[in-house]
């Protein structure tokens, strides 16, 4: 995922990544802090009783969340009591109470948040719906405080009789509600998207000044794939892979991050209250991407783990040190020493390029240790980069930030995409990395540096790593 705003490919991470169609990397797995306040499921546009949904629920269940929020049409075709409870409960009822259906018992409480959409409309003006479920307020919109989060589920669909225009009842009472409410975090979430590049597209009676009025995020159906925005400062999902058959992109609406409809899939979020994460998985649990959401104006205690001029052991033999060099428990006391600056040119540490300087090493990698204490703690990372020219980042074997390379598999001999401009050499590049596999104790931070030429005059390298 190649970032504009950062100059890293986000693999764990970010806070932005460049807008692109999206493919899971297959098998990969992040590792997920130990110490979650609040851990959270959102599907949408799911309720056909299919197998897709069945894998979905599946995939859903796998990760125990706490409780699962809905963006709408819970019950296809025609929103009917008859099949309400088949495309709903057959899959979720352990998170759902009252439950009264047949296929077994409910939750002791309720555990499923929906909202409504334009099919859960359409039987009886929406009566199966309310029936079926006990939600606060009207049902139809309502909130709810659950942990650090408040959530605030909108009816989006035209029939709603309190009107969806910014000046109307309905959107009276959520900006009342945004501003009345203390919780560190504050949710929105609807049927149909304010911004979306599928096929139903944008919405512009429902862009509410929602960043204005208080919330941190907004959460969207309708159109039945996953796509993630960013429009005036608000990051906006579309989440609506979840059973419906998928839908293709068209041109993409401007703060278009990331899209993806190669799979169906659901998202994953964890919420303290420092940070919010979002991890979104196609079915099978294949990886497409993490989004790591800071919560911002808020003063957050630093934690300095590594400080620029920090000793880095190194290997500048140009031999790839093997497969588990990365890793903590890898033997790296054969390896040089020294503190950073390191790389040859000017820096205060001198890396060898080789015995040939026309033909120098193209990979030259390095590692070191740092404590960090109470890491589940940590909201995100704050990575600064030195890098002449290209560099991928490990924190304890996974990779977390990749700069100026191509995605996908690299080896020792890749080049980096571009040299670095002269006097950008000694620039740090800085950006959010996602905590998740930081530990208790001791940590290992492992990067390899790539030159775009064997030919470079130069090569340097340090990083500062900072939490909050």
């Amino acid at each position: 995922m190649q970032s504009t705003s950062l100059p890293f490919v986000c693999v764990a991470l970010c806070a932005s990544v460049s807008a692109q169609t999206a493919t899971p990397h297959a098998g990969a797995s992040v590792a997920r802090p130990t110490e979650i306040p609040l851990r959270w499921a959102v599907i949408g546009d799911y309720g056909r009783d299919n197998q897709q949904e069945a894998d979905i629920a599946a995939l859903v269940k796998s990760w125990a969340p706490e409780f699962v929020v809905t963006t709408g049409d819970n019950n296809y075709p025609a929103g009917s009591a008859a099949t309400i409870d088949a495309n709903i409960s057959e899959h979720y009822r352990e998170f759902i109470f009252p439950y009264v259906g047949s296929y077994g018992p409910g939750a002791s409480e309720n555990r499923f948040w929906p909202c409504m959409g334009n099919h859960d409309w359409d039987g009886s003006s929406g009566q199966p719906y309310f029936d079926y479920f006990t939600l606060p307020g009207n049902e139809r919109y309502y909130d709810v405080r659950l942990g650090p989060v408040h959530f605030f589920a909108v009816d989006s669909d035209a029939r709603e009789p309190d009107s969806t225009t910014w000046s109307s009842t309905q959107a009276a009472w959520l900006q009342n509600g945004l501003a009345a409410s203390n919780a560190p975090w504050k949710v929105v979430y609807s049927h149909h998207p304010a911004y979306s590049s599928a096929q139903h597209g944008s919405t512009p009676a429902l862009q509410w000044p929602f960043l204005a009025w208080g919330a941190n995020f907004v959460l969207n159906g309708h159109d039945h794939d996953y796509e993630r925005s960013e429009v005036g400062g608000l990051p906006y999902f579309v989440l609506g892979a979840c059973g419906a058959p998928l839908y293709s992109f068209s041109t993409p609406v401007a703060g278009s991050k990331l899209r993806f409809n190669a799979d169906f899939g659901a998202l994953l979020v964890e919420t303290n209250a420092r940070s919010t994460r979002f991890e979104f998985d196609s079915r099978g649990g294949a990886l497409v991407e993490t989004f790591v959401l800071p919560r911002l104006n808020v003063p957050l205690p630093r934690q300095t783990l590594l400080s620029a001029g920090s000793t880095w052991k190194f290997s500048d033999t140009g031999v790839f040190p093997g497969a588990t060099w990365m890793l903590p428990g890898f033997d790296d006391s054969a390896w040089a020493s020294g503190p950073a600056q390191l790389g040859y040119g000017d820096e205060a540490t001198v890396v060898s390029y080789g015995a040939n300087p026309n033909a120098k090493h193209l990979t030259t990698w390095f590692r070191t240790t740092f404590q960090a204490t109470n890491p589940a703690s940590f909201g995100a990372l704050d990575l600064a980069l030195q890098r002449d020219d290209a560099a991928v980042v490990y924190l304890n074997g996974a990779e977390v930030a990749r700069a100026n390379l191509p995605s996908g598999t690299i080896s020792p001999s890749t080049p980096a995409t571009a040299a670095i401009p002269t006097g950008d050499e000694n620039k740090f590049f800085a950006g959010a990395i996602d905590p998740s596999a930081l530990v208790e104790g001791s940590n290992v931070i492992a990067i390899e540096l790539h030159q775009a030429s064997v030919a470079s005059d130069d090569l340097s390298f340090d990083l500062r790593l900072a939490a909050q």
